[in-house]
């Protein structure tokens, strides 16, 4: 989900010829830095993504294999509030409804932890604890937590998103890139707690 996605926002990017300066502040998307995250979001008619991608440490406090019951904790209460979508991600305009939500954990849990947890989970949420083999020898350097939403909105006016709650959540990060498309238009912002609003103009 996590490539395909980007790559298509990346993409989009690049055939509309994003102005330079847009280029600059997103230079560094799919990076893997602390303290920063980075949010893509794709406005399409009525319908709204939004992926955030965290190296795991901003959200837990660690990247390595959570074996241990407290490190186990944090991961779940991570996911939990990451399906928090109406508290973290405050939409104002269009009158959007929540689809769906599916968060990646990328091998940062045990799969018998992952499974089990995963029983109780909302019919609409989704957890995928991918863990791939070409990265397997990196995965106790860096290991990232990518949550994808899915928004259907009721009209094509989509104003603005603000990020408030997620840095209050996640205080480990800093800092939020966001690059975002729609159909006639495209922009890149840096968001932090004291500037958390992107505007879709």
């Amino acid at each position: 989900m996590i490539k395909v996605f980007t790559h298509i926002v990346v993409v989009t990017f690049a055939a509309m010829l994003i102005p330079i300066y847009a280029l600059d502040n997103t230079e560094n998307l799919t990076s893997h830095e602390h303290g920063s995250s980075e949010l893509t979001i794709v406005i399409e008619k009525q319908s709204v993504e939004i992926e955030l991608i965290s190296p795991a440490a901003n959200l837990v406090g660690f990247e390595h294999v959570a074996t241990r019951k407290e490190d186990i904790n944090k991961v779940h209460k991570a996911v939990a509030d990451l399906r928090q979508h109406d508290t973290l991600l405050l939409l104002s305009g269009g009158h959007c409804a929540h689809k769906d939500t599916s968060i990646e954990l990328n091998g940062l849990i045990s799969e018998k932890q992952h499974h089990h947890h995963n029983k109780s989970a909302h019919d609409h949420s989704h957890t995928h604890n991918h863990t791939h083999s070409h990265d397997h020898k990196h995965a106790n350097k860096h290991n990232d937590i990518v949550a994808h939403y899915r928004y259907h909105c009721e009209e094509s006016s989509l104003q603005s998103l603000s990020l408030t709650n997620l840095f209050k959540s996640f205080p480990g990060i800093n800092e939020v890139k966001v690059m975002w498309v729609k159909p006639t238009k495209q922009g890149a912002d840096k968001l932090s707690l004291k500037d958390p609003m992107v505007r879709f103009k």
